[in-house]
């Protein structure tokens, strides 16, 4: 995600593989999910989501990216960070 840190908005570009059933979350470091950024099918290929993260206190969360395809599950997981 760019940028990292961020204050208001922060910009999640991913590439996929291959296409298929996408999720991406935002976890608190206890590892409880406080927002639910996309849950949808996507193609093949470069991607970019805009999250408004002025819900979101300031601190240390994980980004987790899931594509399920073909019975295969693919896991990315990043650390992000907001500014005040």
């Amino acid at each position: 995600n760019y940028p990292n840190p961020f204050k208001g908005t922060t910009t999640f570009a991913y590439s996929l593989p291959v296409g298929g059933k996408v999720t991406i979350e935002i976890n608190n470091l206890l590892g409880s999910k406080v927002m639910n950024l996309l849950d949808e099918v996507k193609t093949a290929g470069s991607h970019t989501l805009i999250m408004d993260a002025s819900a979101l206190k300031t601190g240390l969360y994980t980004a987790t990216l899931r594509l399920a395809s073909s019975g295969a599950v693919y896991t990315r997981t990043i650390k992000i960070v907001r500014n005040q």
